[in-house]
């Protein structure tokens, strides 16, 4: 009879060790960490990033109740693609501000890039194996 009360106590404790550990959460290093940002402000350098989805649909609007602007991504039929999040006024003319210097920058150093392009100087080789292995018989540099 004690064998049988052992055995069923040490079976419960072992059904109870095993389903307390089964909620606890491993803690993964990843060797290229995916940040997600919870503010659009927030810019962290990805090491891995698939891109945001096509049909993901950004939206601000402001709250005239708590004089916020709220950010909302979302996809499909308002299914939300992360939490929404939120700025003052101070905070979005500041974002605004960043974004349109960075949309600025970005113009200025594709247009410097078309108007270097037209200095590429095709060379010529003449070589049909040449044409045949690169797909074209000309060298830019």
């Amino acid at each position: 009879m004690i064998k049988i009360k052992r055995k069923g106590s040490l079976m419960l404790a072992l059904v109870g060790v095993l389903l307390l550990s089964s909620h606890a959460q491993a803690q993964l290093n990843l060797p290229f960490p995916i940040y997600n940002p919870m503010n659009p402000g927030q810019n962290f350098p990805q090491s891995f990033d698939l891109g945001d989805p096509t049909n993901l649909q950004q939206g601000i609007v402001y709250d005239p109740e708590t004089g916020k602007y709220i950010f909302t991504e979302t996809i499909g039929n308002g299914l939300f693609y992360r939490y929404p999040s939120m700025m003052s006024l101070e905070d979005y003319l500041e974002f605004q501000e960043k974004k349109s210097q960075t949309l600025d920058w970005q113009e200025i150093i594709e247009e410097e890039t078309a108007e270097n392009r037209q200095f590429e100087l095709p060379i010529k080789v003449g070589s049909k194996i040449f044409e045949n292995f690169f797909g074209s018989d000309e060298i830019k540099i």
